[in-house]
């Protein structure tokens, strides 16, 4: 019997083993996770960054066509004020 206990506690010990190796196996894998999440996330908020950049630029220069087709407009509705002032002269 002494000698069944001492081989339950060496199976003990190697499960031990294997329960410690297991367990930092699993931290390992955990760290790799979290800095392979570290690293998306980073690149993800990097390439926003430059996409937000680059919207700005193109929405800059879309908000100033809209300012030179408003200048256009305008100066046409001056030039249509004085048809219609000619107009009214002529009648």
């Amino acid at each position: 019997m002494a000698d069944r206990i001492d081989r339950l506690e060496e199976r003990i010990e190697v499960v031990e083993g294997k329960v410690d190796q297991l367990a930092s196996a699993m931290t390992a894998g955990f760290q790799a996770v979290d800095e392979a999440f570290r690293e998306q996330r980073e690149y993800t908020e990097f390439c926003f960054a430059r996409l937000e950049q680059r919207m700005d630029a193109g929405l800059a220069r879309i908000d100033d066509r809209f300012a030179n087709v408003d200048n256009r407009l305008a100066g046409l509705g001056a030039g249509l004020s004085r048809v219609e002032c000619r107009l009214r002269a002529l009648e």
